[in-house]
């Protein structure tokens, strides 16, 4: 049962049950869905704080290739897949 989280905001209730004593306790400002926030607030700040850490990273490695190569890797990556195949059909 490592995998199985239960939410909530007070977990006083929960302690006194022995069915949830194996479950990983989240609180609910930190609630993810597939690692993408639920609700505004840390959750939300630290994805947010994530990607942009994600993209000063490419930006300083996008700096080492040549011009034309990181305009269409960049382009590329920023591309939506799903409306690039929309257009195409």
């Amino acid at each position: 049962m490592d995998k199985c989280e239960i939410i909530t905001d007070d977990f006083t209730e929960i302690s006194t049950l022995a069915t949830f004593n194996d479950f990983i306790r989240v609180n609910k400002e930190d609630m993810t869905l597939l690692e993408a926030p639920v609700l505004k607030g840390k959750a939300q700040d630290k994805a947010i704080q994530d990607k942009t850490d994600d993209l000063i990273t490419a930006v300083e490695r996008l700096k080492h290739l040549q011009a034309h190569d990181a305009l269409v890797i960049l382009k590329n990556s920023l591309a939506n897949p799903k409306a690039a195949q929309d257009l195409t059909v």
